[in-house]
């Protein structure tokens, strides 16, 4: 019995030992496998990064082309009264022009045109009941007992809409009226850009706002214009900002996940070669020595 248990130890050490041997060599061919992919990878950068500087290059000497041309369209415009600049330029050259001016804009100029005639309709009904901005400014004050020469402020939003925003004006001594159409006040404060009609602003009036903000606040706004930025100055953005991906935008949206695709494979691939069989899962329970269907 002794033995024939010896035996059977011997014949599952064997046996351990046997596919010990063939995961290792698994692992072997997985490993190899593996840096020729990122050995691959490397090579279609290196690649694809040798045809964007090509592509920039190219763009570059369009883009002194172009800015020649247009310096060259505005002395004659300056010598010439009346001379159309963009008369002197191509029609490839007048749609480059167009189409980096338009993507410039982060919302449409018929969307900003709309919502300007709204907010001035709006504040047009409001003042209809009134003959003069003097009329209107007394109304406010009599209806808020607001001290003639003391500064209003209005806060559109609601009641409890920037209460840090209201105490510390009214700790100041302005004074608060809840008129939100009215264009009489020194200054509001608006949620939405929307909500403030820019064009007929008086200079010693303030809104929490600017004009056209999105194209530098806003995420989208602000890549558009850096793409812009090689038609005016010799940078290229991707050697400062993050990649970036308009999801509004259907081909830049498949760009973007076949992106963070390869991102995702290339860090799989990285950690088996670095962790080997220390290699955990996203609970960090250790996966085994076994890591095809992984890299797979």
């Amino acid at each position: 019995e002794a033995a024939a248990e010896d035996e059977e130890a011997r014949e599952e050490s064997e046996e351990e030992r046997r596919k010990r041997k063939e995961a290792a060599e698994r692992n072997k061919l997985l490993r190899e496998k593996s840096q020729n992919f990122l050995l691959q990878l490397a090579e279609k950068r290196r690649t694809e990064e040798e045809q964007q500087e090509e592509k920039r290059q190219k763009e570059d000497q369009t883009r002194l082309k172009l800015r020649s041309k247009v310096m060259e369209a505005v002395g004659q415009k300056r010598a010439q009264e009346g001379l159309d600049v963009m008369a002197v330029l191509s029609q490839p050259q007048q749609g480059a022009i167009a189409r980096a001016l338009a993507e410039q804009e982060a919302e449409s100029p018929q969307r900003r045109g709309e919502v300007e005639k709204t907010i001035q309709s709006r504040s047009r009904r409001f003042q209809d009941r009134f003959s003069s901005e003097q009329e209107e400014d007394a109304w406010i004050r009599k209806k808020y007992a607001i001290a003639e020469g003391d500064k209003m402020f209005c806060i559109a939003g609601g009641t409890h809409s920037y209460q840090g925003i209201r105490e510390a004006l009214l700790e100041r001594g302005w004074r608060e009226h809840r008129e939100e159409e009215s264009m009489i006040f020194d200054l509001k404060w608006t949620v939405k850009t929307t909500d403030i009609a820019f064009k007929a602003l008086n200079k010693d009036q303030v809104v929490n706002h600017f004009a056209k903000n999105s194209c530098i606040t806003t995420k989208v706004g602000l890549t558009r214009n850096l793409r812009n930025l090689k038609w005016f100055e010799d940078v290229d953005m991707d050697h400062f900002f993050p990649r970036s991906y308009d999801l509004h935008d259907p081909e830049e949206l498949y760009d973007f996940v076949e992106d963070f695709k390869m991102v995702a494979a290339e860090n799989t691939l990285k950690r088996f070669l670095a962790d080997g069989e220390a290699m955990t899962d996203q609970q960090g329970k250790p996966l085994g020595p076994d890591f095809q269907y992984v890299v797979q």
